[in-house]
């Protein structure tokens, strides 16, 4: 009689290199079409198991159609029966020097057992990445929120097109990293922030490469190993979210030294002042100048027939991919068409002054007319790189964005002035490049950013506070005595309480009421309204956090009242038991 040869349940971790009979519980956590010189097409996969450890995994070019109908990505499988080979790859997505790799006898089945959650052991410190500590062969996970995003610029690679985006991360500590995505990736995180352009966007980016160029460190995408996660609800996330007071009040602060920046600016009445306050200057000075913009050789849009000193044409798509079930995937993306730009100056009655490097500039792209034209997509399927799996082009639509000639804008940089003459102005070295519309809005924007500084310290506090009370609610029966109670309703919400659970089978438990007040001197109405409507946003923006806080265990919040004074803003919550678990309501 001869021994069955059983395979053995073990984690990834747990793998002997020598040994094959082996069965792993996995889930995959990224899937995409590789190309290796020696075997040729294969499906690369990241797994990972209930402990969190991830290993990479291949199925090569000769196995593809065996296996392709069981792999899909984010499908919890059982494999049984692998070999463990060396991972060549230059950038590798775990640790691990083996990656798996399957026969023709390994067998793939669907697991339905595998846990919503896994310990996160790859996510990196953005001060590691820049502090150059970590092994740059080795892709990491990265979570921040996005606070500054720059243009979609179209690039040329190797006589191929393709897009290119920067973005920058912030993490809870305030540190800051530079991502630059490409191709697909670009188009995503343009397109969906776009589209979430008034949200606090949280960025997941797993499997990313660290990059550095003269001594300074940033990631990228690696070509289709890194998957973006953009608002993820995961717990990743939810814990990332639950710091989001720290967060929001960096926020404030920061744009509270965006107000103070501009404040140190110098105001100049006129182009002749700035030419003479130029001329002894040894030391950068920062300006605010106002002037209409202004060049000798203008340019015609082809759509709108308007002249300006810069355009841009660009396409957004929505079209299908076939995926590996054979099913169609609806994907979306937006790429540049045409861009055209010229010399261009700022001009007033009294002299002009060369703009330079301005679509790095903050405010530009905001400062431009869009208007929507026609194109074929016929004509736009020849301009654009079709991705694995192409099917067709769903919907489209195409605008043209220029920046009109004799447009009123004020401009905040770097103003220089050259030996021939020439006044320039242009990024700071320390500081920002800012555009604004038309000619007195810097003080009003300085009004504004205190403004919008302050709320954000309400909306911090706010979010503490009351976070703090749910939380506490949990562990603390006896915490609503320590906050006001309406005696008068008690009893009449007791009864009410009685005849809800006769006629609704017992939905609610029982009810209470707490409350928050804030107490503040407002100097004037105008002040007052402001901060009353900024808290009612504040309000708002606080149970929607809590909701993305992930505390909908045992209570829901049933009604939220707000009551204004002269002195003081008052935030009373209605408070309701409730058997399962329930969302926050506003």
């Amino acid at each position: 009689m001869f021994e069955q040869n059983v395979s053995t349940f073990v984690f990834l971790d747990e793998i002997d290199p020598a040994a094959q009979r082996y069965k792993i519980k996995v889930q995959i956590v990224k899937l995409w079409r590789g190309f290796q010189k020696e075997t040729g097409s294969a499906i690369e996969m990241v797994l990972i198991d209930e402990k969190g450890t991830r290993m990479h995994a291949t199925v090569e070019d000769k196995l593809m159609n065996k296996f392709k109908s069981d792999l899909k990505e984010d499908q919890s499988i059982l494999v049984d029966t692998f070999q463990l080979v060396n991972n060549g790859f230059e950038y590798k997505t775990s640790p691990h020097s083996f990656k798996i790799s399957f026969f023709r006898t390994t067998s793939v089945t669907i697991c339905d057992d595998f846990p919503n959650d896994v310990p996160e052991k790859y996510f990196v410190d953005f001060l590691k990445i820049l502090a150059g500590v970590l092994d740059s062969k080795t892709l990491v996970d990265v979570i921040g929120h996005i606070v500054n995003i720059g243009p979609l610029e179209d690039i040329m690679i190797r006589g191929r097109s393709t897009t290119k985006l920067d973005v920058e991360l912030r993490d809870t500590n305030d540190a800051r990293l530079l991502c630059t995505f490409w191709g697909k990736y670009a188009d995503q995180v343009s397109t969906y922030a776009a589209e979430h352009s008034a949200d606090m966007i949280v960025c997941v980016v797993r499997f990313a490469q660290i990059k550095e160029f003269r001594g300074n460190r940033s990631i990228s995408n690696s070509y289709n190993s890194t998957r973006i996660l953009l608002d993820p609800q995961t717990k990743v996330a939810h814990e990332f979210r639950s710091n989001a007071a720290a967060v929001i009040y960096l926020g404030g602060y920061e744009i509270k030294r965006k107000a103070e920046y501009l404040k140190s600016a110098t105001r100049v009445k006129d182009l002749r002042g700035l030419s003479e306050l130029l001329e002894n200057k040894t030391k950068p000075l920062v300006v605010a100048i106002s002037g209409r913009v202004g060049s000798s050789r203008p340019l015609k849009c082809e759509h709108s027939g308007i002249w300006g000193v810069f355009m841009e044409e660009k396409a957004k798509l929505v079209f299908g991919t076939r995926s590996l079930h054979g099913g169609l995937m609806r994907h979306s993306a937006e790429f540049l068409l045409k861009h055209k730009e010229v010399p261009w100056f700022l001009e007033d009655s009294t002299g002009r002054i060369n703009v330079v490097g301005a679509r790095f500039a903050e405010g530009f792209y905001d400062n431009l007319k869009e208007f929507v034209f026609v194109e074929p997509a016929s004509e736009l399927i020849k301009k654009f790189v079709k991705p694995e799996g192409f099917v067709k082009i769903l919907e489209h639509n195409c605008f043209e964005r220029v920046h009109e000639l004799g447009k009123p804008l004020t401009i905040v940089g770097e103003a220089v002035k050259y030996s021939n003459g020439a006044l320039v102005i242009k990024r700071p070295t320390d500081g920002s490049f800012m555009f604004f519309d038309g000619y007195s809005s810097v003080d009003k924007m300085i009004s504004l950013l205190e403004s919008q500084s302050q709320a954000l310290v309400y909306f911090s506090i706010a979010l503490t506070a009351v976070g703090t009370l749910v939380y506490a609610s949990y562990v603390m029966p006896l915490i609503k005595k320590s906050w006001f109670l309406d005696k008068s309703d008690t009893t009449a919400g007791q009864r009410a309480e009685t005849e809800t659970k006769h006629n609704s089978m017992g939905k609610a438990q029982s009810n209470y009421a707490f409350g928050l007040c804030f107490t503040s001197t407002f100097s004037d109405a105008a002040n007052f309204n402001y901060k009353q409507t900024g808290f009612m946003m504040i309000v708002k923006s606080t149970f929607s956090a809590l909701n993305n806080l992930g505390l909908r265990q045992r209570t829901d919040i049933s009604s939220i009242k707000v009551i204004f004074s002269s002195e003081s803003i008052c935030l009373q919550i209605q408070k309701e038991r409730v058997p399962a678990a329930s969302p926050y309501h506003l």
